[in-house]
């Protein structure tokens, strides 16, 4: 049997606007019709959680429609987080759910964007290196404060433990900005949650953060690991490639749950 998804985000990968750096026009948020849009993940160092709207990734597919309830709903694929922005973290394959931007169409307010999914981890314990998953659950918003504290490091990687505490020393908060249609930028500031039978932790998301644009015209685009580490701000996104495939229409993908 054909997997529909997985083929709609093999020709999506293949597909990048001329300009979808300076110049790119930015998504229409109050345009209703059903498209393939662009979404480019802000990309500073994953250690300096603080620095905002500096790099960006490669543009990757999206899929935007409305809602029963008039709200803008942006869906990236789930394969599009296993096989480029998650890849060299051992994702569990066909674990990944979409992506999914919830945007009030009036204020341009995310309300929600949210993904889950599973990675494997080996655990170097001397002689014994067993594999562990470690589910993975991201939540973020417009529409509530958030931040981080210092880091600490987990599984051998840094990570800055989430926090909303107004006024605690320990606890920076991140400025959430709503969708600006001038430009495509928004910020939604969240948390992404790690759950496995060795620990339990929430670090700060950095994958809130980012660019939407129309898909205008259609040239080569890359693919490939994009992923530093699970703050997901991983420092090589802009430097990822590929080879190219042009002028392949493309039509609303599966939803993954």
């Amino acid at each position: 049997m054909v997997d529909r998804n997985g083929l709609w985000v093999a020709t999506c990968l293949v597909l990048l606007v001329t300009a979808a750096g300076a110049g790119a026009e930015p998504m229409k948020l109050h345009d209703t019709t059903p498209r393939q849009v662009l979404v480019q993940f802000e990309n500073s160092p994953s250690d300096r959680p603080e620095l905002l709207d500096g790099r960006y990734s490669l543009p990757f597919p999206a899929w935007l429609e409305r809602d029963g309830n008039g709200n803008t709903i942006v869906r990236i694929p789930g394969d599009v987080l296993e096989r480029s922005v998650f890849s060299s973290r051992r994702p569990v394959p066909g674990s990944f759910s979409d992506y999914v931007w919830v945007f009030d169409s009036d204020t341009g307010d995310v309300l929600s964007s949210s993904f889950s999914g599973v990675l494997r981890h080996r655990l170097d314990l001397g002689l014994a290196k067993p594999d562990i998953e470690a589910r993975v659950h991201a939540t973020m918003t417009t529409t509530a404060a958030g931040g981080f504290t210092p880091p600490r490091v987990l599984f051998g990687r840094r990570l800055n433990r989430f926090c909303s505490e107004h006024g605690s020393k320990r606890c920076t908060l991140v400025p959430p900005q709503a969708y600006d249609p001038e430009r495509g930028y928004v910020n939604a500031v969240g948390a992404l949650r790690i759950d496995s039978s060795f620990t339990d932790f929430e670090t700060f998301s950095a994958l809130g953060e980012a660019r939407f644009t129309e898909l205008v015209e259609r040239a080569h685009v890359g693919s490939g690991d994009v992923a530093g580490d699970w703050n997901a701000a991983p420092a090589d996104f802009a430097a990822t490639g590929g080879s190219a495939l042009a002028g392949i229409d493309v039509s609303a993908p599966p939803p993954r749950d």
